[in-house]
């Protein structure tokens, strides 16, 4: 008797050992997001500084006649807009997104929901880190006058957002991963933002090109590209969703052109399944079905939000 006494004692302790141990790594979980969302802020606050300086420094240097032609013009810079329209970038918004995630998982980790949102949050980033260390630092590298030309200020700040938050919101992927599930379907349909961001910038750019092209007669008399216009207007959200030259393709071929257009949205959406199913066969993160939600022990650990909302109110 004594000895079951002892084994029960020590099964008590262990599980209430793990849970503690799970409540502690829920709350640091919690405490991280807010710690991504603190420097995604600073961050943001920060390139507020830098493009104001920018603003400045541009037009300092046109004379006084000038200025006044482009307020006769009604051609003023927006400052507000100057400063926000940067921030509709994907790496800003993989930002956010994995910020929340971290919190809302760490507040409510048997909810599905939350769970479906920390899996493709942990996706977005990862794209947003992968792409910007594999392809644009390697070409930044192999182009050295490009890494001169950017400010150092610039330099400091894509750190938190492309570096540090990644990294944070990744370990914890990979710290709550045995807690985790994910449907077949969820990784299909992370495709669906990728493919939102790419008709959102099609939208600015379409839009936005009337405005750019007024400079491109001269840029054209010049027997340049214009590739540096597009650029500076902003009107491409990412020199390679430029329309008009996607991926830097700058010929005559209509059938190139279209096909390079096409072949875009197509790619971004192969990589984001691709992602989605890499984290998921790498962390051995656990699948489920319909069948699942027949299983109560299933509903327990992943509640669904709908029947909680119900459960509230008609309880």
């Amino acid at each position: 008797m004594p000895s079951i006494k002892k084994n029960t004692n020590l099964k008590d302790y262990q599980l209430n050992y793990n849970k503690k141990l799970l409540k502690a790594r829920h709350r640091l979980t919690f405490w991280f997001g807010i710690v991504i969302l603190c420097l995604f802020v600073i961050t943001f606050v920060c390139s507020w500084i830098s493009d104001g300086h920018e603003l400045k420094v541009a037009f300092s240097k046109l004379s006084q006649e000038t200025r006044d032609k482009l307020i006769l013009a009604n051609a003023l810079p927006s400052v507000s807009g100057a400063m926000l329209q940067v921030r509709f970038t994907f790496t800003y918004i993989s930002n956010i997104l994995i910020g929340f995630a971290l919190i809302f998982y760490g507040l409510l980790p048997n909810y599905l929901w939350t769970k479906r949102g920390f899996f493709l949050a942990t996706v977005y980033i990862n794209i947003t880190f992968f792409t910007f260390w594999g392809l644009i630092i390697p070409f930044v590298f192999i182009n050295p006058n490009i890494w001169y030309e950017i400010p150092w200020n610039w330099k400091v700040l894509t750190v938190p957002v492309h570096l540090i938050n990644p990294v944070i919101g990744t370990t914890f992927f990979i710290i709550n991963r045995r807690e985790l599930v994910v449907s077949h379907k969820t990784m299909l349909l992370s495709s669906i933002f990728m493919l939102g961001y790419y008709l959102f910038a099609v939208l600015i750019f379409w839009i936005g090109v009337q405005v750019t092209n007024l400079f491109l007669i001269e840029q054209f008399n010049k027997k340049t590209t214009g590739l540096d216009i597009f650029t500076k207007t902003k009107v491409a959200i990412y020199p390679f969703l430029n329309l008009k030259y996607p991926l830097g393709y700058h010929g005559n071929n209509l059938v190139y052109k279209i096909l390079l257009n096409l072949f875009i949205p197509i790619f971004g959406i192969i990589v984001c399944i691709s992602v989605a199913y890499f984290l998921k066969f790498i962390c051995k993160i656990q699948t489920y079905s319909k069948k699942d939600f027949e299983n109560p022990a299933f509903l327990r650990e992943n509640k669904l939000l709908i029947k909680s909302i119900k459960s509230q109110i008609f309880k």
